[in-house]
């Protein structure tokens, strides 16, 4: 069963891991985002990310659905995000 969920905290990854971790799933694969140092010749400070959390929630589910069926994949696709947050 696909599932997403727009968080305010950080995420969990080892809980998240665990979550769709099994011997059905053959794999996890998990991307961590960071912010870098520098971006065209200039340092980064920090990024800010806003978001509508119940739209954006909306918009992650439909896009892990829409990936599970066309894979077949019965244990899901999960997709997490973090918002409002100065990273």
């Amino acid at each position: 069963m696909a599932y997403a969920a727009v968080v305010n905290e950080v995420i969990d990854v080892p809980a998240l891991t665990e979550r769709v971790s099994g011997v059905d799933n053959g794999a996890v694969c998990v991307f961590i985002g960071q912010v870098r140092r520098h971006s065209r010749g200039r340092e980064v400070a920090y990024l800010e990310y806003q978001a509508y959390a119940p739209m954006a929630a909306k918009q992650l589910l439909r896009i892990a659905e829409e990936a599970e069926a066309k894979w077949s994949c019965a244990w899901g696709v999960w997709s997490y995000v973090r918002r409002a947050s100065s990273l």
